[in-house]
């Protein structure tokens, strides 16, 4: 059932079902709503507590007034929020955190600020932190709707670099190899080309595996939406996150813990 938690001033939707520890937060990607977790969630084959949201502007959830969303805020603001939305839900903690996308930035950000609230992570084909502030094609800002969160991508790239993040049990699942060569709009990538992109946009993911001692999990044929086009493969790397959780002697994954259903277990850092 969609509630609806007063977080200053604004009433955003959130879904808690489900029981056990540790909760379990799904954070979208931009300009998605809460939905778009739907089908992973039938996936996952240990049961728990899972709490998905709308950010301001998104499903259900309050817009914010014109003058706020005119403003550039960071990932660190989205987490703010979010943690403030945990907290008058009464969600117990520590949690798990699912980021997709740019919800892998702010769950990295939240789990830098707030440690003892995370109790394990996922990233789902998070966004490389330098990408969109490297290239020519976007602008400084991208927002969740007109009145949602306006993320600006330097502000959040220096955020990021100054965020450490403690030794969880956490997991990295990428898109496949090569899913850059259709993208659209081309030009908006300069200086680089789709294929240096891609290449970049994997080296990313290796890179944020390593910095997190996790298992790297490539999907065979999912682009960017892996958890709606490859849902089992990220299914399993959120049971083992809570599995290895439940379990207090474990801190790292290795390619025991995680089935790579739908995929390729890449890399495996140990």
């Amino acid at each position: 059932m969609t509630r609806h938690v007063d977080v200053n001033g604004l009433k955003l939707a959130v879904e808690i079902t489900g029981e056990a520890h540790p909760p379990v937060v799904f954070v979208t990607g931009l300009n998605d709503d809460r939905h778009v977790w739907d089908v992973l969630l039938s996936t996952l084959s240990v049961r728990t507590v899972t709490v998905t949201y709308d950010r301001p502007d998104l499903g259900d959830s309050d817009p914010l007034p014109q003058d706020e969303a005119a403003l550039p805020c960071s990932y660190g603001d989205a987490a703010d929020q979010l943690r403030a939305l945990l907290d008058a839900a009464g969600v117990p903690s520590p949690r798990v955190f699912v980021g997709h996308s740019i919800g892998g930035l702010i769950i990295h950000v939240y789990a830098a600020q707030t440690p003892a609230d995370v109790a394990g992570l996922v990233y789902v084909d998070a966004t490389d932190p330098d990408l969109y502030a490297d290239v020519t094609g976007f602008g400084p800002t991208v927002a969740d709707n007109d009145l949602g969160m306006k993320f600006d991508w330097s502000l959040g790239l220096e955020e990021f670099r100054r965020s450490a993040v403690s030794q969880v049990p956490a997991a990295v699942v990428a898109s496949s190899v090569g899913r850059w060569a259709t993208a659209q709009s081309p030009e908006k990538y300069a200086p680089y080309t789709l294929a240096e992109v891609d290449e970049r946009w994997q080296r990313w993911q290796h890179r944020l595996a390593t910095s997190l001692r996790a298992p790297l999990l490539v999907a065979h044929d999912a682009r960017h939406y892996v958890h709606t086009e490859a849902p089992a493969l990220v299914g399993r790397a959120v049971d083992a996150v809570v599995r290895a959780v439940r379990d207090m002697n474990v801190v790292q994954l290795d390619s025991a813990d995680v089935d790579a259903a739908g995929g390729t277990l890449h890399l495996t850092i140990t």
